[in-house]
């Protein structure tokens, strides 16, 4: 399982010792997690789904920040390359595949696909999630995602998530024009929709700037769409 840990807590000095913990844990490439008001409510190791496979990240959730990093081969204690989520804005939902054990993190920079150890445990991170984001913006609906797309998507308030990039493996041909993927047709992801495309398919550039303030490769579906004037009031 995902060794699931929530910390109730007891006084603020456990508290401080949790988050130094983890502080440490990531070294001097980490940023300060330390400061006042700041609570770790859980941890736990998860199977994160990446572009070409899935792999083993230890993930703390705080009241304000989900938090994450790959456990340094040879050394578990020792954890690299940290990844942090504002809470604001952020949407969970549990998935039905794989009997109920994953579930989806939605933001406005990064969205992604999670494995825990059982549904149960998934549950729980959703849970846990959805009850810290609704504390911290005050509005538990922002919190809830019911309609299975995997797809950038409005927040609500103007806000957008990034899509859930679909798994290299997932298909063999462009999601657009059905061309088949080989050496000289490349995979690439839409940055819009996380669709996978070929190039002739994915030729446009736009500035979304949740994600970077660089142009991103979207499709042609979602240029067409990104492009088109907006309806007068």
């Amino acid at each position: 399982m995902s060794g699931l840990s929530r910390f109730r807590m007891s006084n603020s000095e456990q508290n401080i010792e949790r988050i130094r913990r983890v502080e440490q844990s990531f070294g001097s490439s980490g940023v300060t997690l330390l400061q006042t008001g700041r609570v770790l409510v859980a941890e736990g190791t998860l199977l994160k789904v990446c572009r070409r496979r899935t792999q083993k990240r230890r993930v703390f959730l705080f009241n304000d920040l989900l938090v994450y990093g790959s456990p340094l081969a040879g050394d578990c204690q020792r954890l690299v390359q940290q990844r942090v989520l504002q809470l604001a804005g952020v949407q969970t939902r549990q998935l039905a595949d794989e009997g109920g054990a994953s579930f989806q993190v939605m933001s406005p920079s990064k969205s992604f696909t999670l494995f825990a150890g059982s549904a149960e445990d998934a549950a729980k991170w959703v849970e846990f999630i959805r009850s810290c984001v609704a504390d911290h913006s005050g509005d538990s609906s922002v919190a809830s995602d019911s309609t299975g797309s995997t797809g950038a998507s409005d927040c609500g308030g103007g806000v957008v998530r990034a899509p859930v990039w679909v798994p290299d493996g997932r298909s063999s041909n462009c999601m657009l024009c059905s061309a088949t993927f080989s050496l000289i047709s490349r995979r690439h992801h839409c940055r819009n929709c996380g669709f996978l495309v070929c190039s002739p398919c994915s030729q446009h550039t736009w500035v979304l700037p949740a994600q970077s303030d660089q142009p991103l490769r979207v499709c042609d579906t979602c240029y067409s769409l990104l492009a088109e004037p907006a309806s007068p009031n």
